[in-house]
């Protein structure tokens, strides 16, 4: 995992803002945000709950890493690509909207 997710990750379950290059942890009344290059990426209610996540209509390899040092967190198997789509390490197709993770 890249220094800067695993900041940002870190930041983003001690809900404390943060940025880091193109990557940033806001605070937006009771809604933690991870942001990559302003489009948001993650989010979760600042009391905890289900992590949300989504690619933002971006599915890059940084958007990825992103995402899977968020999943990872969560303890649960996260994304691969497989011939440009991106898949849960399931196997099942990762969504294009928000979906919890857990």
């Amino acid at each position: 995992m890249r220094k800067v997710t695993e900041e940002t990750v870190k930041a983003f379950f001690a809900g404390k803002e943060k940025t880091v290059g193109n990557t940033s942890v806001r605070i937006e009344g009771e809604v933690i945000k991870l942001l990559l290059h302003g489009n948001c990426i993650a989010l979760r209610d600042i009391e905890g709950g289900p992590v949300q996540v989504r690619h933002a209509g971006w599915t890059t390899n940084t958007t990825k890493e992103r995402l899977n040092g968020i999943i990872d967190h969560e303890g649960i198997d996260g994304i691969r690509q497989v011939k440009f789509s991106w898949k849960w390490k399931g196997g099942e197709q990762f969504p294009d909207g928000w979906t919890a993770v857990k």
